[in-house]
């Protein structure tokens, strides 16, 4: 026995939408560190990096991102994950 049996990893990332960036012509990323709970869904989350000005929408785009869950022995688990959500300016 391995001593990781049951395991399958983290949540994976399985939906993400384009983050919305506010007015202005501000570009950068956005690290936020979150909990997926086991449907799949960010259950919480804080910002660990990133502009002021572009952290509310970068929350507002994570919580419509959607995870196959963690597993944990064949059942589905919260999980720990953290993405960066990236907003460029294109004219």
């Amino acid at each position: 026995m391995s001593g990781k049996e049951g395991v399958t990893g983290p949540p994976r990332l399985v939906e993400s939408v384009k983050a919305v960036p506010p007015r202005g012509f501000v570009t950068g990323n956005v690290v936020l560190d979150a909990v997926v709970d086991a449907s799949g869904h960010v259950k919480s989350m804080k910002v660990v990096s990133g502009p002021q000005s572009l952290r509310s929408a970068a929350i507002d785009a994570l919580k419509k991102y959607r995870y196959a869950p963690a597993m944990h022995n064949g059942k589905a688990v919260s999980g720990h994950v953290q993405e960066t959500v990236q907003f460029w300016y294109e004219p």
